[in-house]
This record gives C-alpha cells, structure tokens and sequence, in this order.
C-alpha cells in the first residue's frame, strides 16, 4: 500500500493566533463597547434640554463585563429623566381637546403606538433614545471589523 506524507509550516503560529483569538477578541470588544458608550452619551448630553443641567451632567455611560457577556451604554439616575424623554401628562378628551396632540417619542413608531387621544402635559424631549440610534450602526460595524481584525481579516 503506497503511503504519503504531509508537511505543513507555520502550524505553530496558526495554533497560537487561534489560541489567543477568544482573549483579543474580548478585549477589543470590551474596548469598543466602551468608546461607542462614551461616544453616545457625548451625543445625549448634547441632545439634552437644559434648565439647571442637572440631567445633562447625570447622563454616565458604563460597561458591564461578565465574561461571556458585555454590556454597555448609558444612563441617567434622575428621577425626571423619563418625564423629559417620553413628555407628561394624561390623555384628555378627544371631542374637546384641552391640549395639543403630543408629538410623541421616535420609539412609538418602532413599537406600533398610535396616540389618538389629545395630551396635557409636556411633549417628549427625547435625548437618550436618539444617541443610542445614532451610535447603533457604528456598534454593528465596529463590532465586525474587531473579529475580522482579530482573525486576521482586515
């Protein structure tokens, strides 16, 4: 029976590179977690209306690392910060409106709420949800150019 060998170099370094990759790959994770998180709340607290600044300066970013989980973002530990964001009031009487139609939030539209009553209070100011949305496509990008940088694609 005729037999082969086969002879491969570099294994050694293929192996190693493959052996670290779940590290690096953390690591640059954790990393751009942490950029995209300070980079949306740059933009929130520009985005946020100020009377007193208290919101805007409460506005922190942070960055959970559970191993196998990171999580990153915003937020803000005023009690308020949801009545700036989404508005105030009650729904008032649709055949005599005693205040104006609320503008809504940008979230309405992405979970379906339609308002048809009139509103009292204050409209929504949305600051967080806008930062997010426009950090959201550089996340997923970035994201991707780290395990393709890690795996030696890019």
């Amino acid at each position: 029976m005729a037999g082969f060998d086969v002879t491969m170099q570099g294994m050694d370094a293929v192996i190693s590179k493959i052996s670290n990759s779940p590290k690096r790959l953390h690591d640059t994770v954790l990393q751009k977690a942490r950029e995209k998180a300070e980079k949306m709340v740059g933009i929130q607290k520009e985005n946020c209306p100020v009377d007193t600044s208290i919101l805007r300066e409460s506005i922190h970013s942070f960055v959970e690392d559970k191993g196998d989980v990171i999580s990153a973002g915003s937020r803000t530990n005023t009690s308020y910060a949801a009545y700036v964001e989404f508005g105030t009031g009650q729904a008032g009487d649709t055949e005599t409106p005693k205040g104006y139609k609320a503008p809504g939030h940008p979230l309405d539209s992405e979970l379906g709420i339609v308002r048809k009553t009139k509103w009292e209070g204050h409209k929504a100011q949305p600051f967080m949800y806008p930062g997010m949305k426009e950090v959201e496509p550089e996340i997923k990008e970035e994201l991707g150019l780290s395990v393709q940088e890690v795996f030696g694609k890019k």
